[in-house]
């Protein structure tokens, strides 16, 4: 078996919280997350599932750099980078916002937008990022005419195909999805899952997918971890822990969805 491409051992990202009237004067700590450990193997899509304030957005950030932790580590490729918020290996783990509407700068053309982490980086030499651009537009299979328009001037879908977009100009090896479908209709939410699932195949990406929608994470995760109150609550192929729930919680999650059929 080969070594993960992320590990997280032992996470714990906790919030001071402070004192109010209604706490009559008592602080103490939010644990956004509470004493996880993950590990997302290569070329695989690890879906990780919660209700609003489990924690996987905390957890994402943590693995951004955008979030301190409190205690524990991340390990990239073998390599430590828990307090690390740059480098080269950051440079390989990118994100997917949920919002294209707030990640993408209004102010900027599209071409601007892509080109900018090519740029901050130094990936590569001027004349190779009008290229780079071209084969970005074909990967994500928009007209190449749309690298001189704004974000307001795309549908919601055609933006977050943008910010996956933005997310490839580094060559990165993992992906950060972090809810990238939730603001989308659900004839556009399948396109973009397939775009993934196309880039995972095509790239040989790995993929962290954190979603609340159970429908979304069966469709396209290998891996399943679930999340409650911070804390991973139970983790496995996505065919198993669907098909034979063994915490109370993700059972109560799946007997929630109606139409949530069984793999096959």
């Amino acid at each position: 078996m080969t070594d993960p491409i992320l590990e997280v051992k032992n996470l714990k990202i906790y919030y001071n919280t402070k004192s109010n009237i209604f706490s009559k004067g008592a602080s103490g700590q939010n644990k956004a997350v509470d004493d996880v450990s993950l590990k997302i193997n290569k070329n695989e899509i690890h879906g990780l599932v919660g209700e609003s304030g489990s924690g996987k957005s905390s957890l994402a950030r943590a693995v951004m750099g955008l979030s301190p932790i409190t205690e524990g580590r991340i390990l990239f490729n073998g390599n430590d980078i828990s307090n690390r918020k740059h480098g080269k290996d950051r440079v390989k783990i990118q994100m997917i916002f949920q919002d294209p509407n707030s990640s993408l700068n209004p102010n900027m053309r599209i071409k601007e937008i892509l080109e900018e982490p090519i740029i901050v980086n130094r990936l590569m030499r001027k004349d190779e990022i009008m290229p780079r651009l071209l084969e970005l537009m074909e990967l994500i299979d928009l007209p190449v005419s749309y690298l001189d328009r704004y974000p307001h001037q795309l549908s919601g879908g055609q933006r977050q195909r943008v910010g996956v977009a933005r997310a490839m100009t580094t060559d990165p090896e993992l992906i950060i999805a972090d809810e990238p479908t939730s603001a989308l209709d659900v004839s556009i939410q399948a396109q973009l899952l397939n775009l993934l699932y196309e880039l995972k195949e095509q790239k040989g990406l790995s993929i962290l997918f954190i979603s609340h929608n159970l429908a979304v994470i069966r469709y396209i995760s290998d891996y399943i971890s679930v999340m409650k109150k911070g804390e991973i609550v139970e983790t496995g192929k996505a065919l198993e822990v669907f098909n034979q729930p063994e915490h109370p919680y993700t059972k109560k999650l799946i007997s929630s969805i109606p139409t949530l059929k069984k793999f096959s």
